[in-house]
């Protein structure tokens, strides 16, 4: 009878560094373009310091049911929408900034209450879902710096 700690299999501690690979080289590079994110960085990509307001790990649902939850860092400010995603998530993601100007948005009723639909960039027109408490966030920082962007 064996009374100590069982083994891993060597089988399964070579499948994780696998697994582990194919997540990040394989699979985030496939979520960022069917989210839009690819898309998005070919105008918006910005790799300068972020000064407007922060939050953090938030939320956000792109089309092709890619999820962000608890993965964004979202901003607002003068010069417009900030999104970065947290380190784990960022290869094949960089930070956006995308102008005011380019962003529409509408209020959708989902099954948990009421989102509003951001439509991220005018030639990409990128549906982004946001939960209501964010937008409102985001309308008052705008604000804060001189813009008028209501959601």
């Amino acid at each position: 009878m064996h009374s100590g700690p069982s083994a891993i299999p060597l089988p399964v501690l070579i499948l994780i560094p696998l697994v582990a690979f194919a997540e990040i080289f394989i699979i985030f590079p496939v979520i960022s373009r069917v989210s839009g994110w690819n898309a998005l960085a070919q105008r918006f990509r910005y790799d300068g310091p972020w000064n407007g307001h922060l939050w953090k790990f938030r939320s956000a649902r792109f089309p092709a049911f890619t999820n962000y939850n608890g993965c964004l860092n979202v901003g607002a400010g003068e010069h417009g929408l900030y999104l970065k995603p947290i380190w784990i998530v960022s290869y094949c993601h960089p930070p956006l900034l995308i102008p005011w100007h380019e962003i529409t948005y509408r209020t959708e009723h989902g099954f948990f209450g009421e989102v509003t639909v951001l439509t991220l960039g005018s030639q990409e027109q990128i549906p982004c879902r946001i939960y209501r408490k964010l937008a409102a966030d985001l309308a008052e920082a705008a604000a804060a710096h001189g813009c008028q962007q209501t959601f």
